[in-house]
């Protein structure tokens, strides 16, 4: 399937397709998101990019981010 918004595809064929993006939210989790993140990598297969939204965590988890996941 093709990228077009409001068409209904099953994930797996939005994997072949290169057409996900993974959305992460977070807040003070610093651990729990290095952890999150590096399960992504290593079960995701397929073309995605992965979108990390830190609401201004004062734990770091912003610049471990940047330096893991670049």
């Amino acid at each position: 399937p093709d990228c077009h918004p409001g068409r209904i595809a099953l994930a797996s064929q939005l994997l072949r397709s290169g057409c996900i993006s993974i959305v992460v939210v977070s807040f003070n989790a610093r651990d729990h998101l290095q952890r999150c993140l590096d399960s992504v990598y290593a079960h995701v297969g397929g073309d995605f990019e992965v979108i990390v939204v830190d609401n201004a965590s004062p734990d770091g988890s912003a610049a471990l981010v940047a330096k893991a996941f670049p």
